[in-house]
């Protein structure tokens, strides 16, 4: 073999050799990319007097997620894709102090990785730690009422009308009855009538849900506004529909805050 073929082949080994490293690398940085957020800011959010805390869900887009006026229990609810109810915790401040989160990925996410990408941010900046248990525990069923429902499947393609509240009626309109337990957990329906709402309906599609409710006028985050009574006139709205809620104990999943402290800085 001359000189210069072993020199050639010296080349390329070293050549290979640097490839590697650099592949594995750039597939550890990868991995590292794919469990964590590539820059994230989280400030408290200042409320003002008077204002109304805007309801702003949290929005997610490949590049990352953007939560404002969102306190650490609904942060941990999406990371960990669970519901209020599930999660138990004796820390007011958990629902007392609202953040304004930004957080940005190093390259196009899934919905499922940025979730995982947030529960390593809540574990670096909060200090979170979360006890996973089942446990029995009272709920309000959403079920079927006898007679069945009295609301219609919706086409294909089709659209659900658009309905406006009144000042004497609110008008609540859903195609899932999913959505209608979610939105019942996100106004406290749940804690006033002293359980925890889950669907049991089984009724899978999209439907044309539409039920109304009385609403008075109410002083709410110092401005005039308007408040439904649903201890009293949730039931009979939705007996109307063909839908009620059955007392019932049920075994779930619970999630239990073991630690969490304030974020730490930016």
């Amino acid at each position: 073999m001359t000189r210069r073929s072993t020199a050639r082949r010296s080349r390329f080994g070293l050549l290979a050799v640097f490839l590697g490293l650099w592949t594995g690398s750039a597939a550890g940085a990868s991995a590292q990319a794919a469990n964590s957020f590539a820059a994230i800011s989280i400030k408290e959010f200042q409320r003002t007097s008077p204002m109304i805390i805007p309801r702003v869900l949290i929005r997610t887009d490949p590049g990352g997620v953007h939560a404002t006026a969102r306190n650490l229990r609904q942060l941990i609810e999406y990371a960990y894709s669970i519901e209020d109810y599930q999660l138990v915790d004796s820390d007011t401040w958990t629902r007392g102090k609202l953040f304004t989160l930004d957080a940005t990925t190093s390259a196009p996410a899934s919905d499922a990785q940025l979730r995982v990408m947030m529960r390593a941010a809540l574990q670096m900046r909060f200090g979170l730690r979360l006890a996973d248990t089942k446990s029995p525990t009272p709920v309000f069923a959403l079920v079927i009422a006898p007679g069945g429902i009295k609301f219609r499947h919706l086409a294909n393609g089709e659209k659900q009308i658009r309905h406006i509240s009144r000042p004497d009626t609110r008008i609540f309109a859903f195609t899932t009855t999913h959505d209608l337990v979610a939105m019942l957990d996100a106004v406290g329906a749940g804690r006033l009538l002293g359980r925890t709402l889950v669907d049991q309906t089984g009724l899978a599609g999209r439907f044309d849900i539409v039920f109304t409710m009385p609403q008075k006028p109410a002083r709410m985050y110092g401005r005039e506004g308007f408040m439904v009574d649903y201890r009293s006139e949730l039931r009979p709205a939705l007996q109307k529909i063909g839908l009620e809620l059955r007392p019932e104990v049920v075994e779930m999943d619970t999630y239990r805050i073991q630690a969490a402290h304030p974020p730490t800085p930016n």
